[in-house]
């Protein structure tokens, strides 16, 4: 009894700690990434990920629903793909992140992403509650392509005055 109740607190943690890794608390967003990278490469996939600016802030909340919507797309590599290689961008400005996940496996069919998978309307979901966009496209044998795009300001909230010099 002991070892079964070891063993489920042991997959609880591993579950919350997957859902939030203390490395976004920590360190933010794109180390957070490269972490669930190696995990990746672990796994024998090619990872690449490509961040040009890892100076923007980010709030708490949209660094959750990024990277969510990352770790659905990883995960969806991982089980569908049979992908070798995955390519991410990162792209951020100080007023939107731009996500891809681009990878060179199967291939999603067209029409396959509307509305079908639980874990693409839910990647979906967290773009749109924040007022910004979500593509998935993909051609069969030559990969798959996740794009979300997030607006890192609210546009009713007044834009923030720049630090006097």
């Amino acid at each position: 009894m002991d070892a079964v109740l070891d063993l489920t607190i042991g997959t609880v943690k591993r579950l919350v700690r997957g859902l939030r890794p203390r490395m976004l608390d920590e360190f933010g967003l794109v180390a957070a990434i490269e972490a669930q990278l190696a995990d990746c490469r672990d796994r024998h996939i090619q990872c690449r990920l490509e961040a040009p600016r890892r100076d923007v802030e980010i709030d708490k909340e949209r660094q959750i629903s990024l990277f969510r919507i990352f770790q659905e797309s990883m995960t969806n590599v991982m089980r569908h793909a049979e992908a070798t290689q995955v390519d991410v961008l990162l792209d951020l400005n100080e007023e939107r992140a731009l996500l891809q996940v681009q990878d060179n496996g199967r291939g999603i069919a067209p029409g396959a992403a509307t509305g079908q998978s639980l874990g693409l309307v839910g990647m979906e979901e967290r773009a749109r509650r924040w007022g910004g966009s979500f593509e998935v496209t993909g051609t069969p044998g030559a990969g798959t392509t996740i794009r979300a795009t997030i607006p890192l300001r609210d546009k009713t909230a007044p834009p923030v005055p720049p630090e006097p010099a």
